[in-house]
């Protein structure tokens, strides 16, 4: 920031500051802290994907304004272009946050969020339930044996598994008591968002390949020749 105001383009700079997961707690006193939030980077739990988020746009978003509804990171894209005049795609993946960051509207606190890691469909939020299926996942709890490391050098993940377990974030954010016994309605709701990603995203935890995959992409070259353009 310093350095836009030396170079006289704060005020015409769109700055977002976020993370791509929760803190990586292998690394023990140099891997963050994930607070009350159970686990953290690697793993699907809130310490892995909850994260912190800042957006700055002088003239374009209202100041002080906080956001309560989950957003993801996939948003940043599609809010960057809008906030900077260009037109956003159909086909992006993403929800626009300019009018929410503006007080002009309310993101939609139902919004179904899947979260991801290594292709495998882990979880899923909507509101204020979040849903597991069953996975395996590295951990740094103790029971699991894990060993957390010191002064850079990672240490050892335990291993543990989950089956299908169902919290209310409002209420337990540490994802401590499972409620799937007590809302069985909630967890068959839940479990016919995650049939409709299996199908159109893929999950290599049920050998499901999406409907809407899309493959690896390559190119020849990266950088196109004066040849290329003529």
């Amino acid at each position: 920031m310093r350095r836009l105001v030396e170079l006289g383009l704060d005020q015409q700079t769109i700055v977002v500051f976020t993370s791509d997961n929760g803190p990586w707690l292998l690394m023990g006193d140099h891997g963050g802290t994930r607070g009350e939030f159970r686990e953290g980077k690697a793993t699907t739990f809130e310490g892995g994907v909850r994260m912190p988020a800042m957006i700055r746009a002088p003239g374009r978003v209202s100041s002080g304004i906080t956001i309560d509804e989950p957003a993801i990171v996939m948003d940043v894209l599609p809010t960057v272009l809008n906030l900077a005049g260009i037109d956003v795609p159909d086909n992006l993946d993403g929800v626009d946050l300019t009018g929410a960051l503006r007080s002009e509207s309310e993101l939609d606190p139902e919004r179904p969020l899947f979260f991801y890691r290594s292709g495998q469909l882990r979880s899923m939020r909507k509101g204020k339930w979040k849903m597991h299926v069953p996975h395996r996942y590295v951990s740094m709890t103790e029971e699991t044996g894990a060993v957390p490391g010191s002064g850079g050098h990672p240490g050892s993940y335990g291993r543990a598994e989950i089956g299908v377990a169902l919290y209310d974030l409002f209420a337990d954010p540490a994802e401590s008591v499972d409620l799937k016994d007590e809302y069985p309605e909630v967890v068959a709701e839940l479990m016919t968002h995650i049939e409709f990603a299996r199908a159109h995203i893929g999950d290599e935890l049920t050998d499901r390949v999406g409907s809407e995959a899309t493959p690896p992409q390559f190119i020849e070259k990266v950088w196109p020749t004066l040849e290329d353009d003529q």
